[in-house]
């Protein structure tokens, strides 16, 4: 008789028939599956002292050969395997209560024993019978990936060593972000609904929140915005702060515009100062100095003004020519640009380049004012041709040629638009002007360089972030949509309190603002379920009345705290003390499509607000959503799928992900079936209206489609389209090269953080 070793160690007889009720539990309730194919497939051939284990991993690796557009439902079978697993390793053969778990992480030190005070012995029963493990059932084999890599709690020194599973995680995230509601009853509802709406895929939440709350870990805000002073002080203070925050799993963006140019002046002449590449590669050196959860070192995007007198330098910074001297490729650079270097373009006139030490004023003003950059501007050229100020000067068509160059080469020559982010902003450009974005494009909030870690003067940008799910909202019920986000609005802001902050910059920020991103993912599914096109004046319409709901029901659920527990310190720094909305400060041109550009009535709300305040000066943002998308098994964020199946890599292995209604397939839009990325910017200029912040944007190119070539003036049209109708800031410029229509895996993001 075949002896069977099981995962305490001991032989037990093979027996065939429990084989059998594993895969009938994974194949169980599925249209499509096939027990008797899985085991088929799997080939069993068993011997003498095989482990359990093993023949696990044998019948998971069936059903995911079984993954097709066909037959999309195996993704389901395999990922049942994998969770059964999990659940085996993490229990045992017996599921324990939500108190026995919670009593056993905390004594292994897993859990933040903090919680256990937070909600009486009943409370906790009763949350532990309102658990539905057989949520479980719903991940795709792609979701696997994620939460077995990166959300569920493990012992990343053996084998898939984990101690919980997906719902105790999801009831824990709930029961420790809502666990500051005062009244027992409100807070017992705002858990399960929390709980439900993360359990059932209506909304995602970014990575330091499903792998670090519930643990004795205390920060959890996705993006960290630093700016970088133009002194030793300054810039030795900016390298403490990423490292405080990178080994907290927070992705940085890093101001470093101030910083001056080679060559300038130090001391009167004394010596000249080296300019910005030492000090980037300083700062990059901290960024890769510390491991974020054992996996990476940090990543970063730095932002530099495209005037900068350094630009030929700094534009070629991530290119694989020149030497390690005079390059940088562990980081992503962000170009600030305005309407008056676009303009220059258009009117074919030269761009001048200048060292922000000599010319201040201009600088402050090219964030803050721009009419008053332009006189500023003119008058430092003026200055420039009679020799009184260092200077270079080169054509704009020649200087937006190099960076298009490089944004394609390297397809990470990101695009920020100051201009907009200071205009279409809850934020007063004169006192609290935004300088940059963060790691992924989506941020825009206010900074101050600060010169030491204890600096009160500095502020740290900090953000905290989700993500709606538009096809579990296909309709655009506004009384759910306002149930959903009311506690996401009110469990993102709890956990601004519950948080700890490594630097006084980021808590001074918090309290004066709290701010939030809460995107959407789904996009492609929500038009795909309803016929609809990227681009088309219904889909405008559609998606303009979707959003309008949207952002409805997250400003309501802060003026809601506001009148509970009082508005953020400094609200009355942002437009809502005007008793304006952020929308009311988009672009006009975006509703030339739209046949109505509102469709609620805000004025009680208005009222509200001049009453009562704002709890978040900012409420949304759209991030990439690369990894949490996989979890909800959803197109990511607002982006077209590649192809109708992918592959997802992780350090787990290789995970195949089908879109999510394979039976609708020819509704979905491609990228890599677009030619331009026209149709795709004028639906995001549509969703940025109602985005407080901004939105991770990328551009695609299929050169198959245009006969081999991206012209400059296409690539130059898309970034004036995006600018003519508002969009604030642009992420990857991708090209797809069409060598080969075979699956190949997606790298995982480097950035784990804002996008999940």
């Amino acid at each position: 008789m075949i002896q069977i070793r099981k995962r305490d160690g001991s032989l037990v007889p093979l027996d065939i028939e429990k084989v059998h009720e594993v895969v009938e539990m994974m194949c169980e309730g599925l249209d499509g599956v096939s027990v008797s194919e899985v085991e088929i497939n799997a080939q069993l051939q068993f011997t003498d002292g095989m482990t359990t284990e093993r023949i696990q991993e044998i019948i998971i690796k069936s059903a995911e050969d079984l993954i097709s557009l066909e037959e999309p439902n195996y993704q389901y079978v395999a990922s049942r395997g994998q969770l059964y697993d999990v659940r085996k390793r993490a229990y045992g053969d017996k599921i324990p209560t939500l108190l026995e778990h919670v009593h056993n992480m905390i004594d292994q030190g897993k859990y933040d024993p903090d919680i256990l005070n937070e909600y009486t012995v009943s409370e906790w029963k009763r949350l532990g019978r309102y658990i539905d493990h057989n949520r479980d059932n719903n991940f795709g084999y792609a979701a696997c990936g994620q939460l077995l890599d990166k959300y569920l709690l493990r012992d990343r020194t053996k084998h898939r060593a984990f101690y919980e599973t997906p719902q105790m995680m999801y009831m824990l995230i709930s029961m420790t972000l809502l666990s500051g509601i005062k009244d027992p009853r409100k807070r017992m509802d705002a858990v399960m609904t929390f709980y439900d709406g993360a359990s059932t895929f209506k909304f995602s939440l970014p990575t330091p929140i499903m792998a670090g709350v519930r643990t004795p870990t205390r920060q959890f805000s996705s993006c960290v915005l630093i700016k970088c002073g133009d002194s030793l002080p300054s810039i030795n203070a900016t390298a403490t702060a990423i490292t405080n925050y990178v080994s907290k799993r927070a992705g940085i963006g890093i101001d470093a515009s101030a910083i001056r140019a080679i060559g300038s002046a130090i001391r009167g002449g004394e010596m000249e100062h080296t300019g910005v590449v030492p000090f980037l590669k300083y700062h990059v050196g901290a960024l890769k100095s510390c491991s974020q959860g054992g996996v990476r070192g940090g990543s970063g995007t730095v932002y530099y003004p495209m005037w900068h007198y350094q630009f030929e330098d700094i534009v070629v910074l991530k290119n694989n020519r020149g030497i390690e001297e005079n390059r940088e490729r562990r980081v992503d650079y962000g170009m600030q640009i305005n309407g008056e270097l676009l303009r220059r373009y258009i009117k074919n006139e030269d761009i001048y380049f200048f060292d922000p030490k000599d010319v201040p004023e201009l600088y402050e003003a090219f964030f803050a004012n721009q009419e008053l950059f332009k006189i500023l501007y003119d008058n430092a050229i003026a200055d420039a041709e009679t020799g009184r100020i260092r200077h270079k000067k080169m054509s704009a068509v020649e200087a937006f040629d190099m960076m298009m160059l490089e944004r394609t080469e390297t397809g990470r020559i990101y695009i920020a638009f100051v201009d907009h982010m200071n205009r279409h902003t809850p934020f007063d450009a004169q006192t609290d002007p935004i300088y940059q974005s963060n790691l992924c494009l989506e941020i825009a909030l206010p900074t101050r360089e600060f010169e030491h870690q204890f600096d009160e003067n500095g502020r740290i940008a900090l953000c905290t972030l989700a993500s709606f799910n538009m096809s579990e909202f296909l309709d655009g019920d506004l009384d759910e949509m306002m149930r959903y986000g009311d506690v996401l609005v009110s469990a993102l802001d709890g956990l601004l309190s519950y948080q700890d902050y490594p630097q006084i910059q980021a808590k001074l920020a918090t309290d004066e603002f709290r701010t939030l991103g809460i995107g959407i993912v789904n996009l492609a599914d929500f038009l795909a379920q309803q016929g609809l096109k990227y681009g088309s004046s219904k889909t405008a319409n559609v998606v303009n009345e979707w959003m309008e709901k949207f952002n409805y029901a997250l400003t309501s659920a802060s003026v809601r705290l506001a009148e509970e527990n009082g508005p953020c310190e400094a609200w009355e720094r942002t437009c809502y003390k005007e008793g304006v909305f952020p929308w009311e400060k988009a672009n006009p041109r975006v509703d030339n499509n739209i046949v109505i550009p509102s469709h609620l009535d805000w004025e009680p709300l208005r009222a509200r607000v001049l009453k009562s305040g704002i709890r978040n000066a900012t409420l949304s943002a759209v991030a990439p959503t690369e990894s949490s998308s996989q979890v909800l098994n959803a197109t990511n964020g607002v982006e077209m799928p590649k192809a109708p199946m992918s592959i997802k890599a992780s350090k787990s292995g290789m995970f195949k992900q089908i879109i999510p209604h394979p039976e609708i397939i020819d509704n979905y839009e491609f990228a890599s079936k677009q030619k331009n990325p026209q149709n795709y910017l004028r639906t995001i200029a549509v969703i940025q209206k109602h985005i407080d912040q901004s939105i991770s944007t990328n551009t695609m190119y299929n050169p198959s489609l245009t006969g081999d070539v991206i012209t400059r003036e296409q690539l130059m049209r898309d970034i004036l389209t995006a600018y003519t109708l508002g969009v604030k800031t642009l992420y990857y410029s991708n090209v797809i090269d069409g060598a080969s229509d075979e699956l190949e895996p997606e790298e995982e993001p480097e950035c784990s953080t804002c996008v999940v």
